[in-house]
C-alpha cells in the first residue's frame, strides 16, 4: 500500500499565518485578522461526488469550479455529511480566505491536500465564492 502525504491542516496554516492572530474567548478561540480585529468565518461544503472530482475542483484554483459540484443534501434540500468536504475560512470583507479539501477514511476527517490561504486583491473573489458555499449554520 502506498504512503499517503500527510497535510497539515487549514486551521493550522490560518493560525501560522503572519496576519491571523488567535483571541481566547470565555468558551471557545477564534481566529481574527491581526490589524482589522475583524473574526474570520470558518465553515465547510459537504459535497455528493467523489475525492478525485473535488481535488480536481481545487487545484483548478477556481471557486466557480467548486460551486459547480453537486453539494451533498437531503430529499428536503438540508446540508447532509459526505465522504469529502471542503473546509473553508474567510473574511467577510474579503481580506483573507482559505480553503481545503478533506476526505473521511473510516470517521476520520484527513486533509486530502495543502490548504489554499488567499490575501489581498485575490482573496475578495475567494471569500464570496467559499461564504456562498458555507453549509455552516451561523446565528
Amino acid at each position: 500500500m502506498a504512503e499517503r502525504a500527510t497535510h497539515e491542516t487549514l486551521e493550522a496554516a490560518l493560525r501560522a499565518h503572519p496576519d491571523v492572530v488567535c483571541v481566547e474567548g470565555l468558551l471557545f478561540e477564534h481566529l481574527e485578522l491581526r490589524a482589522s480585529g475583524e473574526q474570520i468565518e470558518v465553515g465547510y461544503r459537504c459535497f455528493a461526488c467523489d475525492d478525485a472530482s473535488l481535488l480536481e475542483a481545487f487545484h483548478l484554483a477556481d471557486p466557480a469550479a467548486l460551486a459547480a459540484l453537486p453539494p451533498a443534501l437531503d430529499d428536503d434540500g438540508r446540508p447532509i455529511p459526505s465522504r469529502v468536504r471542503l473546509d473553508l475560512a474567510f473574511a467577510p470583507a474579503g481580506t483573507i480566505a482559505g480553503a481545503q479539501p478533506v476526505r473521511y477514511e473510516g470517521y476520520k476527517p484527513v486533509p486530502a491536500a495543502a490548504p489554499r490561504v488567499i490575501c489581498g486583491e485575490a482573496a475578495r473573489a475567494w471569500a464570496d465564492a467559499l461564504a456562498a458555499l458555507d453549509h455552516q449554520p451561523r446565528d
